[in-house]
């Protein structure tokens, strides 16, 4: 299995439940359940998001409906996460967090951990201290739009190359469709 490329786990901090950490590891089997209206479907969504779908094309906000951002990135500690394997066993993740009108991505060239994440009093840091604590030894991406975060995880060559893609000719080391 050297060679496959691979979605891991889904992580969700500080989310919709507030101060609460979501673990969905994607290995193997996965039931979700709840009454209508819970979000089991849009959960499910989550999956299109890591592969660059826009957040108000999963979920729109509309009337008293909260949309996307305000459901699942409600706060400034607040996190969604994807962690995903690259062949060669290649464990990365991307971050993603709101600033209130729009997501931010962020590759990270390591594996999820929750220490970098969530303090020694069990509240989220806040994102410039996870990535000072991953960039002391792994390398991180700027923040970046939807729009260039679709063009690396998707390998369009407009941004691709400009942000490092060894399919377009470039060097990421996070590019999860090469």
């Amino acid at each position: 299995m050297p060679d496959i490329y691979q979605l891991k786990k889904i992580i969700l901090i500080d989310s919709f439940w507030t101060g609460k950490t979501v673990l969905l590891n994607l290995d193997g089997h996965i039931n979700l359940s709840g009454t209508n209206g819970a979000g089991k479907t849009t959960f499910l969504r989550l999956i299109q998001l890591f592969w660059g779908e826009r957040p108000s094309n999963i979920v729109s906000s509309t009337g008293s409906k909260k949309g996307f951002l305000e459901y699942y990135l409600p706060r400034n500690s607040s996190y969604l996460i994807y962690e995903y394997q690259r062949p060669k066993q290649q464990t990365c993740h991307v971050m993603i967090q709101s600033d209130g009108r729009a997501a931010k991505y962020k590759f990270i060239d390591a594996p999820f951990n929750k220490e970098f994440y969530i303090d020694e009093n069990n509240l989220p840091r806040d994102s410039s201290s996870v990535d000072r604590l991953y960039r002391a030894t792994v390398e991180t991406s700027n923040l970046m739009s939807v729009d260039d975060y679709c063009s690396v995880i998707q390998c369009h060559k407009r941004i691709a190359a400009k942000k490092g893609c060894a399919r377009c000719k470039a060097d990421s080391p996070w590019h999860p469709a090469q």
